[in-house]
């Protein structure tokens, strides 16, 4: 299991890479086609972006690619040329849902068979800020808002 895992990660990895390499290569056509100063603002376009390509190329992560990126824009001091990385597009289900009421953070629901549901078992669980806990108290079975029978 962890061997797959691993592999899983390595795969990912290589898509990151190579997804930083061509993002990197798509700003450099867009700024060699459409930037404002033809001379780059002194900088030595092409051995700037190889650069940045190399460093890219060593990175073990999505983040340093992305960080990678936007050094490299940054480095033409001009507010109009900068880098938004990729939205995070994976979504996890917990198994739970909560809603803030007024002060406090309280499970709204409990997806039936998940893992909350096996290991909470008809609890209602409050966090409030203002004691800097959870608390736990049953429920009357009717909703898994935690009402005036909670612990606190």
């Amino acid at each position: 299991m962890a061997y797959s895992s691993q592999s899983a990660r390595s795969q990912d990895m290589k898509n990151q890479l190579q997804r930083g390499h061509e993002m990197l290569a798509e700003i450099k056509r867009d700024i060699k086609e459409h930037y404002f100063d033809p001379n780059f603002r002194g900088i030595k376009l092409e051995s700037h972006f190889e650069e940045a390509d190399s460093q890219i190329a060593n990175a073990t992560t999505g983040d340093q690619i992305y960080g990678i990126i936007a050094r490299t824009l940054l480095a033409f001091d001009d507010t109009h040329t900068y880098y938004i990385p990729p939205l995070w597009s994976m979504g996890v289900d917990y198994g739970w849902e909560m809603q803030m009421f007024g002060d406090e953070c309280y499970v709204t629901s409990v997806k039936t068979g998940s893992d909350a549901d096996i290991k909470g078992s008809g609890q209602a669980i409050v966090y409030s800020p203002s004691s800097m806990y959870l608390s736990i108290g049953k429920t009357s079975g009717k909703s898994s808002i935690c009402s005036t029978g909670c612990a606190r």
